[in-house]
């Protein structure tokens, strides 16, 4: 149908724009600009789309520890496609009915953003495949709407822009814990 067509034009226009980030990333070609936000306004802006995807599946959202207090030095959009990124994951592996929540913890010259789903986790043995392109849980042998397995490579690549870092830390059949770390400048 129409709508059918039209969501993959523009899944292949968003893979167009994530290939060519990687490449200006991978050849150090973007040096992305830093300004100071609130960690309140990076995440607020990237979680309110997520509300019809979390009602459609009847997920609930708890989000915490976002403040205004809490400010990066940090290049916002790209900081928020990284955590629009591991909600999208999150929202992916949760089943319908599952609790996730997106939450800001901030400690000494660091400030972390973590996304906790209790969908179905990684095996331990894909855990350290999950950074590299064209992996993903499971098989990658179809083109659909659950991506292509460059998600985690494109976060890892931003994150590295940025000064910091995305982990994943999962136990299989029980959830996924993912955290972007951003370095907190002191005075």
């Amino acid at each position: 149908s129409k709508r059918i067509i039209q969501q993959g034009v523009e899944r292949l226009q968003e893979l167009s724009r994530a290939f060519r980030l990687v490449c200006k990333l991978e050849a150090q070609a973007l040096v992305p600009q830093m300004k100071p936000v609130t960690a309140e306004d990076l995440a607020s802006e990237v979680i309110a789309p997520f509300k019809d995807q979390l009602a459609e599946k009847k997920l609930t959202l708890n989000v915490t520890g976002f403040t205004d207090e809490v400010i990066l030095n940090t290049n916002k959009p790209l900081a928020q496609l990284t955590l629009r990124s591991l909600i999208e994951n999150a929202i992916q592996a949760s089943k319908e009915g599952d609790s996730l929540v997106v939450k800001c913890l901030h400690s000494d010259g660091h400030t972390a953003f973590q996304v906790i789903d209790h969908g179905e986790g990684i095996p331990k043995e894909q855990l350290a495949q999950l950074f590299r392109p064209f992996v993903r849980v499971g098989p990658v042998t179809t083109f659909n709407r659950e991506g292509i397995g460059l998600s985690l490579f494109l976060d890892r690549l931003i994150m590295h822009s940025l000064g910091g870092e995305v982990e994943i830390m999962s136990k299989f059949e029980q959830g996924t814990v993912a955290t972007l770390t951003f370095a907190t400048e002191t005075a």
